[in-house]
């Protein structure tokens, strides 16, 4: 019976190593698109997203580029992060130019100077 034992008290052990690492692959954040601009010149776009992590982070309000075929992967902003403004912009200058724009008053974590020959210029209107 000793036997028995060790071997159920083995397998519970490994069941719950699986589960927590199992749990801990799972990501907690969503993206959720805001806004979508095209650059049909360079073939890159430019997207707008709310990125929410959960319960104990605060929503933050996310910019990347992409090229135009690709999905907003669940990742952060490849080029500008943020939180509280109450709302981003964004608008081709030219094929190698993004300008952003963040409405109201917020905290920039993020922001790029350009990507992939592509120049980043900020704006603030409050």
């Amino acid at each position: 019976m000793g036997g028995f034992g060790r071997s159920l008290k083995m397998k519970q052990s490994l069941l719950l190593i699986l589960i927590l690492l199992l749990g801990g692959c799972y990501d907690l954040c969503e993206n959720t698109v805001i806004l979508e601009e095209k650059n049909q010149e360079n073939g890159m776009k430019a997207v707008v997203f709310d990125r929410n992590c959960g319960a104990t982070t605060s929503l933050s309000r996310q910019v990347s580029i992409l090229k135009e075929e690709k999905e907003l992967p669940n990742d952060a902003g490849n080029i500008f992060t943020s939180s509280h403004y109450s709302d981003v912009q964004i608008r081709w200058v030219d094929s190698t130019h993004l300008e952003i724009t963040r409405i109201g008053t917020g905290k920039d974590f993020l922001m790029e100077e350009s990507l992939q020959g592509i120049k980043i210029s900020y704006a603030l209107n409050e």
